[in-house]
This record gives structure tokens, sequence and C-alpha cells, in this order.
């Protein structure tokens, strides 16, 4: 039945209307986009990355850079 499927959906509109409160301090469901600027974009991006830093086991975590070229994620990856 299709109306089987619509409270499967209300969930996963919950689930992304919540995720910005707890990733990037937003109201639920605020449109991020409409409402910051950009200096606004980069606290969050470095609040995060600082959040995963601290939280990730250092065995587990690669900070990598792009211009490294592909061996030290290969590396990382056992590859």
């Amino acid at each position: 039945n299709f109306f089987n499927w619509i409270s499967m959906f209300q969930d996963i509109n919950a689930v992304r209307c919540m995720m910005g409160t707890s990733t990037m301090n937003l109201e639920p469901c605020e449109l991020i986009y409409r409402t910051h600027g950009d200096i606004w974009y980069q606290e969050v991006y470095e609040t995060h990355n600082a959040h995963v830093k601290a939280m990730v086991p250092r065995e587990q975590l690669l900070i990598f850079n792009m211009t490294q070229g592909w061996e030290p994620l290969c590396k990382f990856l056992g590859k």
C-alpha cells in the first residue's frame, strides 16, 4: 500500500530537520543558505573539524590534503 510509505518519509524529514541542530547549532529545519554568511560557514567548518579530531581515535583518522596525492590515502586504507 502506497500510504504505508508516508510515515517513513515523515521520519526521514524529521531526521533531516534535526541534523542541523546538533551539527551546526541551527534552529530545527532552519534553511542555512538563507540565513548565514560566509564567515559563519567557516566557523562551523572549523568547529566540526575540531570536534571530529577530538572524538575520532588518532589511528582511525586521516588528516588529508588533496595536494598530497593518492599515496597517503591509499596507505591509510591499506591499499
